[in-house]
């Protein structure tokens, strides 16, 4: 296993199938459509897999500005998430 210094999460959006709702806007609000999941990589299993690996996004764990705010307090605490089957 690699050894890194810095945390690994890994944030994936969902997006709607038709491009045109993506992403919305005005004077008054930015409005990006779907949603978006965050993993942590920190001890996740190492695998052989050069092209592709498949990574399990919890749905209790959205990446909001709430949970984004969560996981910077942690890190400075150095709390460091772990992927789920290394807890």
């Amino acid at each position: 296993m690699a050894k890194v210094s810095v945390p690994r999460i890994l944030v994936v959006l969902f997006l709607p199938a038709d491009a045109q709702k993506w992403l919305t806007h005005s004077e008054d609000e930015l409005v990006l459509r779907k949603c978006a999941y965050w993993q942590s990589l920190r001890r996740a299993p190492a695998t052989g897999n050069s092209s592709g690996v498949t990574v399990y996004l919890p749905k209790v764990q959205r990446f909001t500005p709430e949970a984004l705010t969560e996981i910077a307090s942690r890190l400075s605490r150095c709390d460091y998430p772990c992927y789920p089957s290394a807890v």
